[in-house]
């Protein structure tokens, strides 16, 4: 399956970024594909070619979803989180 990028604001509740990440959360593996070349019929993130921020873009949408999920998890924690699991969750959320 073949996901294309992020784009300025796609990040935003209306935007694609949600459609993105969506589909990410279903595929076994991920390749990051950096453009470093530059294209007039391309759209770049902040109108400039910068690959290594755009990875950063990227990396970013994909570590907020989880960091949510970690943190929703240690707030419930009781009765359907052992301890072993809450002290491992807060190890994570550390790192």
């Amino acid at each position: 399956m073949h996901v294309a990028g992020l784009i300025k604001d796609s990040m935003k509740p209306d935007g694609l970024g949600i459609k993105f990440l969506t589909c990410l959360r279903s595929a076994t593996a991920i390749i990051q594909v950096l453009r470093c070349f530059k294209n007039p019929d391309m759209t770049y993130m902040d109108d400039q070619l910068n690959p290594l921020n755009e990875m950063d873009v990227v990396q970013t949408a994909l570590i907020l979803p989880d960091i949510d999920v970690i943190d929703r998890r240690i707030a419930k924690g009781g009765k359907k989180t052992t301890e072993e699991e809450q002290v491992f969750l807060e190890k994570i959320k550390k790192e």
